[in-house]
């Protein structure tokens, strides 16, 4: 009795922690707020064609079919988009397309964070300068020493008021 309540455990256990999906840990903030959803990745392949990738993602962390993920870090891809979906009580429904995501991430089996700042919002839009046909801007990390920061930040403006000069 003891060895077959053993073998039905151990098969258990080896079948439950076998799975079909890898799993990374994968964040994106958008504004500095983890309300959004993430459904899929969608790549062009080098011929013209496009395919779309469904991926489940909780925040912190994204699962991906292992065969998919071979053919996301496959040469035969030209670029990888991104969508992005997420509320604003302010501006509404909003979906961010990133047009050229770097996939190296996938390679790496550390760690992805995405920063992204939607400049209809008054405040990003004083900070940050648009990704180019967009309105916003991104930056992201990744691994180790990875991290991607493009020249996005408007440089500080002196301040021009008066200051008031402390007599003796």
């Amino acid at each position: 009795m003891r060895q077959i309540i053993l073998i039905l455990l151990l098969a258990f256990i080896s079948f439950t922690s076998y799975s079909q999906k890898n799993e990374y840990v994968f964040m994106v903030l958008v504004n500095n707020d983890v309300n959004l959803h993430l459904n899929r990745f969608i790549a062009t392949f080098n011929d013209g064609t496009e395919r779309e990738y469904a991926i489940d993602y909780l925040f912190g962390r994204l699962k991906i079919n292992n065969d998919d993920i071979k053919e996301l870090s496959s040469d035969s891809i030209a670029k990888i988009r991104l969508e992005v979906h997420y509320y604003d009580c302010k501006i509404g429904n909003r979906i961010l397309v990133i047009d050229d995501f770097n996939i190296n991430w996938l390679t790496s089996n550390t760690y992805f964070i995405l920063h992204i700042y939607d400049l209809k919002i008054r405040k990003y839009r004083k900070l940050y300068y648009p990704e180019k046909n967009k309105d916003f801007t991104y930056k992201y990390i990744w691994g180790r020493n990875n991290y991607i920061e493009k020249k996005y930040l408007r440089k500080k403006r002196k301040d021009k008021r008066c200051k008031r000069k402390v007599s003796n």
